[in-house]
């Protein structure tokens, strides 16, 4: 059967092989997912074992691929995908407002936050539990007056995850542009 476009699947043996050529390994050799954890991660490293594996995706031999030129194909093939970047934990989406709304202030009441992320006292604390736990955020109880409040604010390595999740986010835009952008002749990218 026919591949739909011009990038062929590659499949785990694929991955295996392309690995043993990469590395010059000849005989046996261990399954690429026990070897790297992960047929994906056995791709990667088919990958950047001498460009091997994206040679083989698109079906060319060594004589057939393209020269390097530095054009912007050649350089984000290079680059592991963006999304390898984003941390769960700071980009779930109440988590990443809580992170972005404390960065706009020193310290945040939690019921502005439960107003402004239009989210339940109980949803709220489970989100500022897992991002305390995970040395994010401060949580300070405390009164304003005699009523008690509870402060939330962000620790340096919250505002050095955050800083890193936007990276990765604003990476992923300019590739999506990058691949939506025309080709030079004014024709539609493939």
């Amino acid at each position: 059967m026919e591949p739909i476009s011009t990038v062929d699947t590659v499949t785990t043996n694929d991955a295996a092989r392309l690995l043993a050529d990469a590395e010059g390994l000849r005989g046996p050799d261990p399954h690429p997912a026990e070897r790297f954890g992960s047929a994906t991660a056995a791709l990667r490293h088919a990958r950047t074992a001498g460009g091997a594996g994206r040679q083989a995706r698109h079906g060319m031999n060594d004589a057939e691929a393209p020269a390097a030129t530095g054009g912007a194909d050649q350089d984000t093939a290079e680059r592991p995908h963006p999304t390898l970047d984003l941390d769960d934990t700071v980009h779930q989406r109440v988590r990443l407002g809580v992170l972005t709304v404390t960065r706009e202030a020193e310290s945040v009441e939690f019921g502005f936050l439960k107003q402004e992320l239009g989210l339940t006292d109980g949803n709220l604390s489970r989100h500022l539990k897992v991002l305390e736990d995970s040395g994010l955020v401060t949580v300070t109880e405390g009164y304003a007056g005699r009523r008690p409040r509870t402060w939330v604010a962000l620790t340096v390595e919250g505002a050095r995850a955050l800083d890193r999740e936007l990276r990765a986010l604003r990476e992923l835009v300019r590739r999506l542009d990058a691949a939506a952008a025309p080709a030079e002749d004014g024709t539609a990218p493939s």
